[in-house]
């Protein structure tokens, strides 16, 4: 199952104050202050950006104003105006620049910047949490340096919809209760019940099965892949089961599962 999860935004430099002197910690995002036009394509379809970056507050936070106007389309035929502004700090405590963005939908994101080593042009930040939505949801933002005065922004909705018992009620099944955490347990209102056996987060989940309807545990393995081009590939491995009739109605059962998990997540 692939699922389109991907906002990608091209912006090219119209003024700049890149020259502009800051604090070395501010170094990664200098490249970022001025003003910008672009594109952005996605799930909401096609739209044309205007953008700015200043800093504020004798230079202690890098403000960003953003607006996207997407035209009446096919992917969107009434269109509409998404607008957002975003204050960048840095948390000298903890070594990484913190993200606060606030939507005009009322949405409030609050992100930090990955710890891996960067190559210089590339920023990435990670979501800590999201205010006004729905559990289980998850955001990132990649910042990638192409050009002079050229920069490709993705936005990505990840998600913990196997994660959480809110998250799971929304397309696994109902009544869920479940602690996704290495040795945690989990049931559900079809009588299912588990053991999770590993957890890496937004890698990969491993956990048994058992149903008083079926004649022995089993287990199910999930892997989370990136496929590029804003999509990820779901693979679940369901083993150990001993009868043919089984292993058909629990393919079937995945099946659905699935199709409810990628309508809810494009909803």
């Amino acid at each position: 199952m692939l699922i389109p999860l991907m906002l990608v935004l091209l912006l090219s430099a119209i003024s700049s104050t890149q020259g502009d002197k800051s604090p070395d910690v501010w170094k990664p995002l200098n490249f970022f202050a001025g003003s910008w036009e672009g594109t952005g394509k996605g799930q909401p379809g096609n739209s044309k950006i205007e953008r700015e970056y200043q800093y504020v507050l004798n230079r202690k936070f890098l403000q960003a104003r953003n607006k996207s106007v997407y035209p009446p389309q096919k992917a969107n035929p009434k269109g509409e105006v998404h607008e957002d502004w975003g204050l960048f700090s840095y948390d000298r405590n903890r070594g990484q620049f913190v993200l606060r963005q606030f939507h005009v939908e009322g949405f409030v994101s609050h992100y930090a910047s990955e710890r891996e080593p960067s190559d210089g042009k590339t920023l990435r930040f990670v979501s800590e949490s999201i205010e006004n939505i729905g559990a289980g949801w998850r955001a990132r933002e990649t910042y990638r340096i192409v050009g002079e005065n050229e920069f490709i922004e993705t936005f990505e909705l990840a998600y913990e919809a196997w994660a959480t018992s809110e998250g799971m009620n929304q397309w696994f099944s109902k009544k869920n209760k479940a602690e996704v955490a290495d040795g945690g347990r989990y049931s559900s209102e079809d009588g299912d019940t588990g053991l999770f056996k590993r957890v890496r987060k937004n890698k990969d989940l491993r956990f048994t099965w058992e149903n008083p309807s079926h004649t022995s545990p089993t287990i199910v393995d999930v892997v989370f892949q990136d496929k590029g081009k804003g999509k990820t590939g779901v693979m679940i491995t369901h083993d150990r089961i001993q009868k043919r009739d089984e292993a058909d109605g629990l393919r079937e059962g995945w099946g659905q599962a699935l199709d409810r998990l990628k309508t809810w997540l494009e909803a």
